[in-house]
């Protein structure tokens, strides 16, 4: 019975591990109603530069574009109750070319704002990085800025989210480590399983 009682613990902590590993979201789309889906394609390709891809769904009055690294935004005209939304709803996008992005709305017409509505007027934000707002035909706020992923890092270098993730993993092993040693001196997770092989009747290794 000594024996049976922790190997259940391990179980059960293997298992909230494995949980922790594996339930984790990751972001695959936005999609926006819209009046007119074609002009509302030719938006987002000439000013925004999206690539059009397959509208996977084969139905009429969708169209689909890549944001890239697959996650991507759907345009659907199939549906006519009117949106309304403000500015504190916008989809964010990122350019190394901020200058050159607005000589693009410019030159295509674009009216731009900082975020107080200033027309043609550049936001800064406290850590220094430059927005600008402005819609699209359907009238959805978009923010464009010139912040770099490497200004998100930490001071090791690493993506915050991976980051974040790795923290999580190491965590939950240093406290499974420190639960064997609870249990049994001088066994760590790695060398669990030999140990339960040595330890452990092969009773329990057999499912009958």
């Amino acid at each position: 019975m000594k024996k049976i009682i922790p190997f259940f613990i391990f179980i059960s902590f293997f298992g909230t591990l494995r949980a922790q590993e594996t339930n984790v979201l990751t972001f695959n789309h936005i999609a926006l109603s819209v009046k007119d889906l074609d002009q509302s394609a030719q938006f987002y390709k000439d000013i925004i530069g999206l690539q059009e891809i397959t509208n996977r769904t084969e139905r009429e009055g969708i169209r689909w574009f890549s944001f890239g690294g697959g996650t991507e935004l759907h345009l659907l005209s199939v549906v006519k109750e009117p949106v309304n939304t403000n500015k504190a709803v916008h989809i964010a996008f990122s350019t190394s070319n901020f200058d050159v992005f607005i000589k693009t709305l410019e030159a295509a017409n674009v009216i731009y704002s900082d975020w107080d509505g200033a027309k043609n007027t550049i936001t800064k934000r406290a850590d220094g990085i430059k927005q600008i707002y402005f819609q699209d035909p359907d009238g959805y706020w978009i923010e464009i800025n010139n912040a770099d992923i490497s200004t998100y890092k930490n001071k090791n270098g690493d993506n915050p989210t991976e980051s974040a993730q790795s923290t999580d993993y190491a965590t939950s092993i240093k406290e499974l480590d420190a639960a064997f040693k609870n249990l049994w001196p001088n066994v760590t997770l790695s060398k669990a399983d030999e140990f339960f092989k040595s330890n452990v009747s092969d009773d329990f290794y057999t499912i009958n």
